[in-house]
C-alpha cells in the first residue's frame, strides 16, 4: 500500500523586501498505489517543487502530503527519489557495486535472503544485470556514459525496495537513443516492481508514452491546470505507440494545454 495523498498543498518563498514569491498555489491530487502519474509544464510552474514536498525534501508552506493516511513531514522510508543529475547523485569514490550496496544498506524492506551482508555483493550485481550493466560493477560512475551512470542510480534506488519512486527529469541530461531505452527500461522494472511512480519531464511525448495519468500545472506555480488520463494499451513500444491516433489526440491535447496563454 502506497497511495498518495496530496491536499490543498502549495508552497511560498521569502522573495526581496520581505514580499513572499508563489512557488506553487495550492494542489491537491491523489496518486493511486502502483500508477505511473507524470508532472509536466513549463519551467517554473511547480514540478520539482512539488515533487521535493512529496518526498519530505521540502516544506511546505500549507496542506498537507500523506502516503496511506501518514502525514510526511521528513523523508519516508518507503519512497527513494531519482534525480536529474545522476553525476552528483552517485558516490564517485565508490565503484559502480558498491553504489547498489549503498542502496541495500538502506533499504527499505530486506528479505530474508537480503540480510547476510556477505551476500549484499552478488545482490547488488544481480540489479545491475537488471539494469543491463551487469558487466560493470567493478567501474567507477567517472567511467561510465551519462545513461549508464543514471542505470546505477536507478538500480541503487531499486536495491532499497522502494514503494514509491519519484524520478526528476532523470532523463532529460542523455542522448536521444538512450532516452528511448531508459524509458523502456523504468517501465519494465515498474511492471516487475510494481511501486509508484511519480515522474518529471518537460518531454510531452514521453509523459504520454510513459504514464497512467499526466498532470498539467499551470505556468508561474498557479497550481494544476489539467489532469488527463492516458488510456494507450500496455505493453507500450517505442515504433507502434506514438503512432496511434489515440496517441495523437492526446498528445495535441497535451501540448495545446502546456502552450496556453503563451500565445504559441
Amino acid at each position: 500500500m502506497n497511495s498518495i495523498a496530496v491536499t490543498d498543498l502549495g508552497k511560498e518563498f521569502a522573495g526581496r523586501q520581505g514580499h513572499p514569491v508563489t512557488a506553487l498555489s495550492p494542489v491537491t491530487l491523489d496518486i493511486p498505489t502502483n500508477g505511473f502519474v507524470t508532472l509536466v509544464g513549463r519551467s517554473g510552474c511547480g514540478k520539482s517543487t512539488l515533487l521535493r514536498m512529496i518526498a519530505g525534501l521540502e516544506q511546505p508552506s500549507r496542506g498537507t502530503v500523506t502516503i496511506d493516511g501518514r502525514p510526511v513531514d521528513q523523508p519516508p522510508s518507503e519512497l527513494r527519489y531519482v534525480f536529474q543529475s545522476y553525476a552528483d547523485s552517485l558516490l564517485p569514490w565508490r565503484t559502480v557495486e558498491e553504489n547498489v550496496i549503498f542502496g541495500l544498506r538502506h533499504s527499505h524492506h530486506l528479505l530474508p535472503e537480503e540480510r547476510n551482508r556477505r551476500r549484499w555483493p552478488s545482490i547488488a550485481r544481480e540489479y545491475l544485470a537488471e539494469v543491463g550493466l551487469g558487466d560493470k560493477a567493478d567501474r567507477y560512475p567517472a567511467e561510465l556514459s551519462g545513461g549508464q551512470q543514471q542505470r546505477v542510480a536507478i538500480a541503487r534506488a531499486l536495491a532499497a525496495r522502494p514503494e514509491i519512486l519519484l524520478l526528476d527529469e532523470p532523463f532529460s541530461a542523455v542522448d536521444a537513443l538512450s532516452r528511448a531505452t531508459l524509458q523502456d527500461l523504468l517501465l519494465r522494472l515498474w511492471h516487475d516492481h510494481l511501486f509508484t511512480a511519480v515522474f518529471v519531464t518537460h518531454d510531452i511525448d514521453e509523459a504520454l508514452y510513459l504514464s497512467d495519468e499526466v498532470v498539467v500545472l499551470a505556468p508561474g506555480g498557479a497550481g494544476i491546470r489539467d489532469r488527463i488520463e492516458v488510456d494507450l494499451p500496455r505493453p507500450r513500444d517505442q515504433l507502434t505507440t506514438p503512432t496511434l491516433p489515440s496517441f495523437i489526440d492526446l498528445r495535441t491535447r497535451l501540448l495545446r494545454e502546456v502552450l496556453a496563454d503563451h500565445g504559441d
